[in-house]
């Protein structure tokens, strides 16, 4: 399955998914850089689960779907994954989208 979206600087993304969202989808962002394409895809993919999940049942919860979506972004740079992670604070979403200071093939 292909997946687009447009970010909030009118970025286009094409990502291809290998199976619809399951109990929880797990992203990975090489190269995060300051986060901006993992906030906005864990709020896409937070979104759609929401949607699929109020379609199926009328107990679901906003803060229960959004802990089914994880994205863990990896840079080269320290300053980078310090102020991506301060960003992801502020927004109430260091739970979800986390930043690691490493390679994206480190397989650590």
């Amino acid at each position: 399955m292909v997946r687009v979206f447009i970010n909030d600087n009118n970025d286009v993304f094409v990502f291809r998914c290998l199976d619809r969202p399951r109990s929880q989808t797990r992203v990975f962002d090489a190269g995060s850089g300051w986060g901006g394409t993992s906030f906005a895809l864990e709020r896409a993919l937070s979104a759609e689960a929401f949607t699929a999940a109020t379609a199926a049942t009328t107990e679901s919860i906003a803060a229960g779907i959004r802990s089914r979506v994880r994205v863990d972004g990896v840079s080269l740079s320290p300053v980078q994954v310090v102020a991506a992670t301060q960003l992801a604070r502020q927004r109430g979403v260091d739970g979800n989208v986390r930043f690691h200071l490493r390679s994206y093939d480190d397989p650590s």
